[in-house]
């Protein structure tokens, strides 16, 4: 289409640049937090706990059936191991008196499925990264028992090649056959732009990026 013609003005070349830009700003702001997921300070934690080990489990399932993706769960890594950031944001609110929140930003490799299938003799190589940005109170300790997968640890997203999808867990209560199995199963909602959680799941990125990096000064 020749950019000086008609044709071209009348086919609101605005658009396809404001998208232009949203593209570009959404692919970098992915690729930072996928660096900043490899560099930034973490304590690394090994999940042993059953009702944890169910939980993600449940997590999972629906990774794999609706993007071919999982995570380093059960059968396929053996040990589930949480990649813990240091808390960040921390704020109040008149609902809940005397108790000042914090943010903490968790999060678990997720592997291609398709890849493990072909070759299961193979490494299977981190494709990218699940992140959670889990509530809890100041100055809180959790493990893989406390971190409230779906419930304190509720929204985050998938990040890997430039690409960052929010997404959403939501908890249906189940009977408990045993005292070690979930109380409930986790389903994976990767929510659209038209979802108020989206918005806020990208503005919950940028303060993980601009609170939790290295300083200038360091």
């Amino acid at each position: 289409m020749d950019v000086k013609g008609q044709m071209f003005k009348d086919s609101c070349p605005s658009a396809a640049y404001d998208r232009h830009l949203r593209h570009e700003a959404e692919s970098q702001r992915a690729l930072d937090l996928q660096e900043a997921l490899e560099t930034f300070e973490v304590q690394k934690t090994e999940v042993i706990p059953a009702r944890t080990i169910g939980l993600l489990h449940s997590v999972d399932d629906k990774l794999s059936y609706q993007s071919g993706r999982f995570i380093s769960t059960g059968a396929y890594k053996g040990v589930n191991v949480i990649r813990q950031f240091k808390p960040y944001d921390r704020q109040t609110s008149d609902a809940y008196p005397g108790v000042e929140f914090e943010t903490t930003a968790v999060a678990f490799d997720i592997y291609d499925k398709q890849d493990s299938l072909l070759d299961k003799n193979r490494e299977s190589h981190r494709s990218g990264y699940m992140v959670l940005f889990r509530l809890g109170f100041a100055g809180e300790k959790f493990d893989g028992d406390t971190i409230g997968i779906g419930e304190n640890a509720r929204y985050g997203a998938l990040v890997e090649d430039g690409c960052l999808r929010p997404l959403r867990l939501d908890t249906t209560k189940i009977k408990r056959h045993t005292e070690y199995s979930p109380s409930c199963l986790v389903s994976v909602v990767m929510l659209d732009d038209n979802d108020p959680g989206y918005s806020e799941v990208l503005d919950e990125v940028d303060r993980f990026l601009d609170q939790c990096g290295p300083k200038e000064s360091e």
